[in-house]
């Protein structure tokens, strides 16, 4: 490796003193942030408004509070959009704790299991097993995190269905996860460890010797988790509230004291599987298709991928389709004209001014750096400059008068205090450089789009969760 020298330091320092705008902006920057300098806020274009030519009705802002949970959030709202308006209701909320609970307990599972696959694989590769071997230390790194993506969201509701917020409620430990995190992630690694000096010790492979282990500390994260969250009921019963006035229209009336406000309950009573087949229908999930728009070097569109280490997809591999941008776009403005919101992930850390707009021309960084940090998704995307690192709800859709959209509206999980009540608009030129997944009934897809989905899958490393 080259070093860099005196000489080249001496001479970066000559030319940046030569230049008066610099000592113009060092004094600027000296005294506000980075974000206030280079804002082009003021300049900001009509096509950052929250006005939308198709907009989808939601019904409030939830908040994941200091958890990786989006994904789970974002999934749970969509759900229960489908509720509401079926038993036409003012408002409803799905448990997302309920679904951690359960989505912690198979993550330590697949989380154990993978990693000492990782110590035979080595064995098997190379004959010997090193702590440094990077996909080992990389995946590593990833066990007992929060995030997720739609995949590991539809196995988990179909697996164990889903229930009302008010039967399994946040707790303080389901809103602030890291020291939980902390502690599965050193139970993972204590029996991780546990197995290398086993194989050591044996010569051989132990994995199914090792299963008792396994059990044992399985039982082991149970506790720590039941213990943080509680124990959810195997059956339970809830009444909805539903409005039953003869005439919806004439809710004013209702206003009057001395109108009989009538209320009629919707009663449940049964498993947390029965209430989502009830409710949804046992197939609702299995509707929708992930379609990415990653155009990364080792991808190509019009291809169905699926990942080679689905980690926490609880035994089931996440498969998606790949496709160009404006087919992406074309599939969500579709469904959105459907009414119908649209689960979808993003990187949410690109270009946000601390307001309700992401824009990708927030920011002015060529008059003030000289420099332009821009350059094409797909190499952006392969340097990692670029991650999906964040889901949400897409409901709404600005056309313009050529029918091309100029922004969209995002339901967001940060609560009703982020944004304007919870919601952002983002410029469509900002959703083509950031946008990466969408949950898409698969009714929406063209007739080839549909046939690419029978077909066999190419297998890849890579693997995706949004936090």
């Amino acid at each position: 490796m080259k070093d860099i020298t005196i000489e080249q330091l001496q001479k970066y320092k000559k030319e940046y003193l030569k230049d008066d705008k610099n000592y113009i902006l060092q004094n600027a920057l000296s005294t506000s942030t980075i974000e206030k300098v280079i804002s082009r806020r003021r300049l900001r274009a009509f096509n950052t408004k929250m006005m939308f030519s198709h907009e989808v009705k939601t019904h409030g802002i939830t908040n994941q509070k200091a958890s990786g949970r989006c994904w789970m959030f974002a999934g749970c709202n969509l759900l229960r959009e489908e509720i509401i308006k079926k038993l036409e209701l003012d408002d409803f909320e799905i448990s997302q704790s309920y679904l951690a609970f359960y989505d912690k307990i198979e993550k330590f599972n697949n989380d154990v299991r993978l990693i000492i696959d990782l110590v035979e694989k080595q064995y098997r590769d190379k004959g010997e097993f090193k702590y440094t071997d990077y996909e080992f230390t990389d995946h590593l790194a990833q066990v007992s995190q929060d995030g997720g993506n739609w995949g590991m969201f539809v196995n988990l509701v179909n697996k164990y269905g889903i229930v009302p917020k008010e039967i399994f409620p946040e707790s303080i430990t389901s809103s602030q996860t890291r020291l939980m995190n902390n502690l599965l992630t050193s139970l993972v690694c204590q029996t991780v460890q546990q197995y290398i000096v086993l194989r050591k010790e044996k010569g051989k492979d132990q994995r199914e010797e090792f299963e008792t282990e396994i059990e044992k500390a399985n039982k082991k994260a149970y506790k720590i988790i039941a213990l943080n969250y509680g124990v959810p009921e195997d059956k339970f019963e809830y009444y909805f509230e539903i409005d039953d006035s003869s005439d919806k229209k004439d809710k004013d009336k209702k206003k009057d004291k001395d109108v009989l406000n009538v209320k009629k309950f919707e009663h449940f009573k049964g498993t947390p599987k029965e209430f989502y087949n009830k409710y949804l229908g046992e197939d609702f999930l299995n509707q929708f298709v992930r379609i990415t728009t990653y155009p990364k070097s080792e991808l190509t569109f019009n291809q169905l991928y699926e990942d080679r280490y689905s980690f926490g997809i609880y035994g089931k591999k996440e498969r998606y389709l790949n496709v160009s941008y404006d087919d992406m776009e074309k599939l969500c403005i579709a469904q959105i004209k459907d009414n119908k919101p649209i689960w979808f992930c993003c990187d949410c850390l690109q270009n946000r001014d601390g307001t309700e707009v992401w824009d990708d021309q927030s920011y002015d960084y060529k008059s003030v750096f000289g420099v332009d940090l821009y350059f094409d998704k797909g190499p952006a995307m392969d340097l990692m400059h670029i991650e999906i690192n964040h889901a949400m709800m897409l409901c709404g859709v600005n056309l313009n008068k050529k029918d091309v959209p100029d922004r969209w509206k995002i339901e967001n999980s940060w609560g009703k205090d982020a944004g304007d009540k919870g919601y952002y608009v983002a410029t469509e030129s900002w959703m083509q450089k950031y946008m990466g997944d969408a949950a898409i009934n698969i009714k929406y897809l063209s007739d080839e789009q549909k046939a690419l989905l029978d077909k066999e899958p190419i297998i890849v490393d890579g693997h995706t969760a949004a936090d």
